[in-house]
């Protein structure tokens, strides 16, 4: 299996994974789905970021991890080295206008 993907050693051009319904992205899941069915979800989420992705409960072989229902995923810091990034300050929210409304419908009033 041939995945469609343009490789490049170039550090500042960013890795964009494709689109979800594209080609190249139902090649990734099919290359890296098993003969049971269910996905390797490491395998995936590597191949389509670039780096590699742990997984939140800490699990340590992939045949538990398989099986859990984790949807979080941890991204090693180690991937973001040599990399610039943009420190959070949350006093830019201050200046914004307006109020965040947080009314739902399972809240009690």
């Amino acid at each position: 299996m041939v995945i469609l993907q343009e490789l490049h050693d170039d550090p500042g051009r960013p890795l964009t994974p494709p689109p979800p319904n594209s080609d190249q992205m139902r090649q990734i899941r099919s290359h890296y789905t098993r003969a049971d069915g269910s996905l390797n979800e490491r395998g995936f989420y590597t191949e389509l970021f670039g780096f590699p992705v742990g997984y939140s409960n800490s699990e340590s072989s992939e045949e538990s991890v398989s099986d859990s229902s984790s949807d979080c995923y941890i991204i090693p810091r180690s991937s973001f080295t040599g990399k610039d990034l943009v420190p959070f300050n949350p006093e830019a929210f201050d200046d914004l206008p307006g109020e965040m409304d947080t009314s739902s419908k399972f809240t009690s009033v």
